[in-house]
């Protein structure tokens, strides 16, 4: 199954995923997210819990647990992200 989702909230050990997909806590995700450049990273992940969107965005937060491909990137990008909310 493939699903579609927006990364609103990411550090290194986790991310939330503003989803409607039906996944459920306990289940295993694999999170693929590719840059405008054609980099790429491959994140497994387990879902920690679930928003069905009452009071807030529906989505799945996310616990971060195996780096298939593209470590480096995703932590330049967090890295990268901070600096910017730092500035402004």
């Amino acid at each position: 199954m493939t699903l579609f989702g927006r990364i609103t909230n990411a550090s290194l050990e986790g991310a939330f995923i503003r989803t409607a997909a039906p996944l459920k806590k306990g289940d295993r995700a694999r999170l693929v997210w590719n840059t405008p450049n054609g980099e790429r990273t491959v994140i497994r992940a387990v879902v920690a819990w679930v928003s069905d969107g009452t009071g807030t965005a529906p989505g799945l937060g996310l616990h971060l647990t195996h780096f298939e491909v593209g470590e480096d990137l995703w932590t330049a990008l967090l890295r990268e992200s901070a600096t910017d909310t730092l500035e402004n």
